[in-house]
């Protein structure tokens, strides 16, 4: 079966040029960033200027951040996508930023910076487009750009708890189907398997002082991140639908039964989840 979700490098899960799946992405980064709290790991003790690089940024919004609240350092992000690329270019335009630059590059590949040319390198949710074989090199991909006393930070999810039967099975049969395609660090296909990878990633890279931290946000119905959570899930797996079915997890008929009731669980006033965001990074000495 083709490891490959889209053409070219791109091994993302769905079309990463459909312009719904480019909404979402944009939705879903205010989400994240918004209930992190902060924009970098609480214990870390910041320079008062640097360089920084975000890695896959997507349409740049964790990027556009941290060059708004640190004027002082210099931001640059990187991800495959043309299209996000000039979603965040744009968006530094109207902020009127000019402490931030975006790139198209390929991080599958050498990166395109000098050695030691960054303080600090950021990833989040990059085991959505990237092969588990290529994370190792890109490890030390991050360890060669980053100067003596620079930090890694990664920044990955697995699959929200829900007490909605029918989200428990899509999730379930979105992990088998990674599974399938070679996109899963599970050893079954039961879940995603890439958090408990992180420390390892640094580790055999040779970071160094290697920390956790854990960020959970619960939606509940009537807030703010429900609605944003509904509406990210309720895209998502129907984004998901052609992948799934490819794979052959799930017929057309399976899926809409399936999807149907998701959606009423998702209304209901007894609906909880909860998400966990693991961050690990690492020093570079």
């Amino acid at each position: 079966m083709s490891k490959k979700a889209t053409s070219g490098n791109n091994y993302y899960w769905i079309d990463i040029e459909d312009a719904a799946e480019t909404a979402r992405l944009l939705d879903q980064d205010r989400l994240i960033t918004d209930y992190l709290g902060g924009l970098f790991p609480d214990a870390l003790v910041l320079p008062e200027e640097g360089r920084v690089l975000d890695i896959a940024c997507g349409s740049g919004g964790w990027a556009l951040n941290v060059a708004f609240d640190y004027p002082n350092f210099e931001v640059v992000g990187i991800d495959l996508s043309a299209t996000l690329i000039q979603y965040a270019r744009a968006f530094a335009r109207v902020r009127e930023l000019h402490n931030i630059t975006f790139q198209v590059m390929d991080v599958t590949k050498s990166l395109d910076f000098k050695d030691a040319s960054f303080s600090f390198v950021y990833t989040r949710f990059l085991s959505t487009c990237i092969l588990p074989e290529a994370w190792n090199f890109l490890m030390r991909e991050c360890k060669r750009i980053l100067d003596n006393t620079g930090i890694l930070s990664l920044n990955e999810v697995e699959w929200p708890l829900t007490n909605s039967l029918a989200f428990e099975k899509l999730s379930a049969l979105a992990s088998h189907a990674l599974w399938l395609a070679g996109r899963s660090f599970s050893p079954d296909g039961h879940h995603l398997g890439i958090t408990p990878m992180l420390e390892r990633f640094l580790h055999n890279a040779g970071y160094h002082n290697i920390q956790r931290e854990v960020h959970t946000l619960g939606f509940l119905p009537g807030t703010d991140s429900y609605s944003m959570c509904f509406h990210n899930y309720r895209l998502l797996f129907k984004l998901l639908q052609p992948f799934l079915q490819k794979m052959g997890v799930i017929t057309p008929e399976e899926f809409d039964a399936l999807y149907k009731q998701m959606i009423t669980d998702f209304q209901s006033e007894e609906f909880c989840s909860l998400l966990s965001l693991l961050t690990v990074y690492g020093e570079k000495n």
